[in-house]
């Protein structure tokens, strides 16, 4: 694999966004890989090297050490599992054009939300978040990006709102961050056997949503 940073250019993680080296970006994908599999603390350098066929050496051109490697890997877990399905919600959001598709498009996320995939990596964010408690630098790193999602968020409700689909009295990026946030928290009734996450859950945060949008704050 070609290690030269001069001659070889960055590409966009097109999971995360983050331009990186290939070479590093082979290595960052090797140990969440690793980590989706095992957990952070089970993290070989060896194993990461052998799957994302880098040398030795390379490795050490590009990150500091092992922690500087599963340090920028928990980051890129947390980026990767908010930016899941975005993509989709944005364009079913620009769609709404009446008070009857919001509501409807507020079903159908939380429906979506649902899906394993996206219940896995809400695990995935809060484990992230847990890893980032004891590194100042990758907390850094997600409370920067993590705002950069409330503003995305905050964009394309502002243009529902614009349409006049959402009260004038709402705060668009407060909204967001809130509602986001409350998706975040259905991990925690998810894994309560006596919650109903598909029925009483969504069904609260549809109301309150829907209560908010049309009749403001």
């Amino acid at each position: 694999m070609d290690t030269n940073t001069t001659t070889t250019p960055e590409l966009a993680d097109p999971a995360s966004g983050v331009r990186r080296h290939p070479t590093a970006q082979a290595l960052i994908d090797a140990a969440v890989a690793e980590m989706d599999e095992t957990g952070e603390s089970s993290v070989h350098i060896q194993k990461v090297l052998d799957d994302s066929g880098v040398a030795y050496g390379s490795l050490y051109h590009h990150f500091e050490n092992r922690e500087d490697l599963v340090s920028q890997a928990i980051a890129e877990r947390y980026i990767r599992s908010v930016n899941l399905g975005l993509g989709e919600f944005a364009q079913r959001a620009l769609e709404v054009t009446t008070p009857e598709s919001v509501r409807a498009l507020l079903r159908f996320e939380l429906s979506r939300i649902g899906e394993e995939r996206l219940r896995i990596q809400r695990l995935v964010r809060l484990n992230a978040l847990g890893s980032a408690i004891y590194r100042p630098h990758v907390l850094e790193t997600i409370a920067v990006f993590q705002s950069a999602y409330f503003d995305q968020a905050a964009e394309l409700l502002a243009v529902i709102q614009d349409r006049g689909l959402i009260h004038p009295t709402v705060k668009i990026r407060a909204f967001a961050a809130w509602y986001l946030s409350l998706i975040l928290s259905r991990a925690f009734v998810e894994i309560d056997p006596l919650s109903d996450p598909a029925g009483d859950w969504s069904e609260y945060t549809f109301l309150a949503a829907v209560t908010i949008i049309e009749h403001g704050i």
